[in-house]
């Protein structure tokens, strides 16, 4: 009977360390897969903007929706600081110590927030205000 008992114990531990999470790597963090913060940006101490999205979110560069008429799908845009800014090679622009967040918006978010022509969503770059 102890043998039991001493088993059900062990397998009672070694299970509840597996629940807790144990670890504080950052692998076991979850991130938004819509937005890069600026603790993620501290990773590239040199590099651009479009290295640090084509690392991190690679998804977001991707071609999205059809165009009406069964046209080619679309990439999405990037916008800084609010504004309209290009393509997502405009990304290659800013170094990643200027970038504060990038925000990566559906194509629905971005129409409903600026209009239509955002098939393939919105990259939004908000850069870091010197005051």
């Amino acid at each position: 009977m102890r043998r039991v008992t001493l088993a059900a114990v062990i397998t009672t531990l070694a299970f509840s360390g597996c629940a807790t999470g144990g670890g504080s790597s950052t692998s076991d963090v979850r991130r938004d897969p819509n937005l890069i913060t600026a603790e993620e940006l501290a990773e590239f101490s040199t590099g651009t903007a479009q290295d640090a999205v084509r690392r991190l979110r690679p998804s977001w560069l991707r071609s999205r929706g059809t165009i009406s008429g069964g046209g080619n799908a679309s990439l999405p845009r990037v916008f800084v600081d609010g504004r309209d800014y290009g393509s997502t090679n405009s990304l290659g622009d800013f170094n990643v110590d200027s970038v504060a967040e990038l925000e990566f918006m559906s194509a629905t978010d971005a129409t409903t927030r600026y209009g239509t022509g955002y098939a393939g969503g919105i990259i939004h770059l908000r850069t870091k205000r010197i005051c």
